[in-house]
C-alpha cells in the first residue's frame, strides 16, 4: 500500500432472518456504514425480517496514509428504524480495510456475514445475516469486473440445491 487516494465501496445486497425488534415481530431495517469516522446509510425498508437493499455506498479518502487505511475498520450495522425514540441495533459485523485490500481483487465479494448484537446481553448468537461486497481501492488499483448475471444465476442454483433457505448460506464470521 502507498500514500494516495483510496476508495472504500460497500455494496449492501440483502438481509435475511433479521431479529424482529418491533412488537409485531418485524423490523424496519436500514444499514449504517462507518469508515474512519464517516457514516453513510441505506434507505429504510418497512416491516420485514428479510429484504433486498442493493445499494452501494462510497467512502473517498484523499491523500490517505497507508497505515490509516490498513488499520481502518469498516463497520456494517443493521438497525431497526423507530419513529419515536432511538433506533435499535439488530446486529453488526466489521472488516479491516487493509485485510480487504490484501485480498485478490481487493474485495470481499457477495458474502454472507452473521450479525452480532454486542450491546445487548440478552441477544445471543446471530441476530440475522447480511450479504455484501466490500472493495478497497488505492493508487493504481483496478476495479475487478464481474459477470453479475452469470454469478447471480450460479448463486440461485446453489441456493436451490441447498434448500433455498438461510441454512444453505455459507456464513463467514
Amino acid at each position: 500500500m502507498e500514500r494516495g487516494d483510496y476508495q472504500v465501496q460497500v455494496h449492501v445486497i440483502e438481509c435475511r432472518d433479521l431479529k424482529g425488534e418491533d412488537l409485531s415481530g418485524l423490523s424496519d431495517p436500514y444499514a449504517r456504514l462507518k469508515v474512519m469516522g464517516r457514516v453513510r446509510k441505506t434507505r429504510v425498508i418497512k416491516k420485514c425480517t428479510s429484504c433486498v437493499f442493493d445499494e452501494t455506498l462510497y467512502f473517498n479518502f484523499a491523500d490517505a496514509r497507508p497505515s490509516a487505511i490498513a488499520e481502518a475498520n469498516v463497520e456494517v450495522a443493521i438497525f431497526d428504524h423507530d419513529v419515536f425514540g432511538g433506533h435499535d441495533l439488530i446486529g453488526s459485523c466489521s472488516f479491516t480495510a487493509g485485510a480487504v485490500h490484501a485480498l485478490e481483487g481487493h474485495e470481499v465479494y457477495r458474502e454472507w456475514r452473521g450479525l452480532i448484537d454486542g450491546s445487548n446481553a440478552s441477544d445471543n448468537g446471530y441476530q440475522g445475516f447480511v450479504k455484501l461486497s466490500i472493495t478497497v481501492l488505492g493508487p493504481g488499483d483496478e476495479q475487478r469486473a464481474h459477470d453479475v448475471d452469470r454469478e447471480y444465476q450460479e448463486e440461485l442454483e446453489r441456493e436451490l440445491e441447498s434448500g433455498g433457505d438461510a441454512g444453505g448460506m455459507a456464513v463467514e464470521g
